[in-house]
């Protein structure tokens, strides 16, 4: 995979691309356009490695996991297993949509024999959020090459899978089969992913996200397959809402106004009997490494919590 200069694929990336008038076509197409030129393959390198090497750690001490964290970024960055004690994982990978932690709760079922609480969490756009649709069809192709997860590429017939293929056989077939960099205890990866404190660029994602909660309810039924899977495995189940920053929680509250975006799921939580905790109030803004991400000492207070609540 040749490679040319990162600034300037991205320069070119936005020549190409500025007539684009729909966003989310124009950042696909440019995502395309940057990976033509191989200086997106580093990421998705890091990326297939990290998921395969929680998974590994997943496989080596299956034998004694009881607790499980599972869920997207924010579980991914804001839950420390190793506080709850030597048992517990975290199982969360950045880009979950409810699908996938589905179906990566299935996997750590049938590998984990004692399984029993499991800690999901869940954000308020998750209703309608698919990553197969989006630019992250990329991570969809990741989560099938390892995990065997399956999609309907169809769907997205605008993303480059070809180019997404090669990199993920570099990944895993090159002889220079190099360390990530990555340091992980029980699941929870300190380098963790990129976040950025600019509140700028929140009125964007705000508005992304609430535009997917707004217009789609299509992985509603997600969360309550796996509401009958815990019960059907005997698990305890405890849905978590992560905090926002308050800049984000106020473009939220314009947008839907005033009208609360969490209760598809308090409804499937009260259905099922199954408990649902929303933090959003009881952290600050200094607990947030971004506009919806904990950082390191906002996940030490929110596994806390959760130690509370479980034991």
């Amino acid at each position: 995979m040749r490679k040319i200069n990162p600034k300037l694929s991205k320069f070119i990336a936005k020549l190409c691309t500025f007539y684009i008038v729909d966003k989310e076509k124009r950042r696909r197409k440019r995502q395309n356009i940057i990976m033509h030129f191989g200086n997106a393959s580093g990421a998705i390198v890091r990326f297939a490695k990290g998921v395969m090497k929680k998974h590994q750690g997943l496989l080596e001490n299956a034998d004694k996991i009881d607790t499980l964290f599972i869920g997207d970024s924010h579980a991914e960055l804001g839950a420390l297993p190793f506080m709850i004690g030597e048992n517990a994982y975290n199982y969360a990978f950045t880009a979950n949509g409810l699908y996938e932690i589905y179906k990566t709760l299935q996997i750590a079922t049938e590998k984990c024999p004692k399984l029993k609480k499991v800690i999901c969490f869940v954000s308020f756009y998750q209703c309608g959020y698919s990553e197969i649709r989006g630019g992250g069809a990329k991570w969809c192709q990741i989560l099938d090459y390892i995990f065997g997860i399956k999609y309907d590429y169809s769907l997205n017939k605008e993303h480059n899978y070809e180019l997404t293929a090669r990199a993920l056989d570099y990944a895993f077939t090159n002889d220079k089969k190099e360390e990530i960099e990555r340091l992980y205890c029980q699941g929870y990866d300190f380098i963790g992913i990129d976040t950025s404190p600019i509140q700028e660029k929140d009125k964007e994602r705000a508005a992304h996200h609430f535009k997917i909660y707004a217009n789609y309810k299509s992985e509603i039924v997600w969360l309550q397959k796996i509401c009958d899977w815990v019960k059907e495995h005997n698990q305890e189940l405890y849905l978590i809402n992560s905090p926002e920053r308050s800049d984000y929680k106020q473009i939220i509250a314009e947008l839907s106004n005033g009208n609360d975006v969490l209760a598809w799921i308090k409804d499937i939580a009260q259905k099922n009997n199954v408990p649902f905790y929303n933090f959003n109030d009881d952290f600050s803004d200094c607990d947030l490494a971004d506009s919806d991400h904990l950082n390191f000492n906002g996940a030490v207070k929110m596994t806390r919590k959760i130690a509370e609540i479980i034991k």
